[in-house]
């Protein structure tokens, strides 16, 4: 009896780490996605350069797509292009391509300026 009682805290204690929740963005709160002051110089533009730029800049037009300056992003975003390639099932490629797609907040914060009139701000 000795035995046994040890030996089932050891398993026990072994068992427990395999039911730890690994997937803490579930588990902890979420910030709130704030679109209501979307500005192109503070917003959209330091979030295509950090996900598209590696590939749509004017050294790198893959596709023939340039998005490193205002005129050719609101060409795109007045075309559907911008947020067609973000939205999946759109007809468009999904980009970015061969890396994550943006999160929600990113694409609402895309669709918000693009909905204000791709202003330059």
């Amino acid at each position: 009896m000795k035995l046994r009682f040890p030996t089932y805290w050891l398993g026990l204690g072994l068992l427990l780490p395999g039911c730890a929740y690994e997937n803490a963005e579930e588990l902890l709160p979420q910030p709130a996605c704030d679109v209501s002051a979307v500005t192109y110089s503070q917003v959209i533009q330091p979030l295509l350069q950090q996900r598209c730029y590696p590939c749509h800049s004017t050294g790198r037009a893959q596709g023939n797509t340039v998005l490193d300056n205002l005129a050719a992003v609101q060409q795109h975003a007045g075309r559907g292009a911008l947020l067609g390639v973000l939205t999946p099932g759109s007809g468009y490629p999904a980009m970015p391509q061969g890396g994550p797609a943006l999160d929600e907040c990113e694409v609402a914060t895309i669709r918000a300026w693009v909905a204000a009139g791709s202003p330059d701000n």
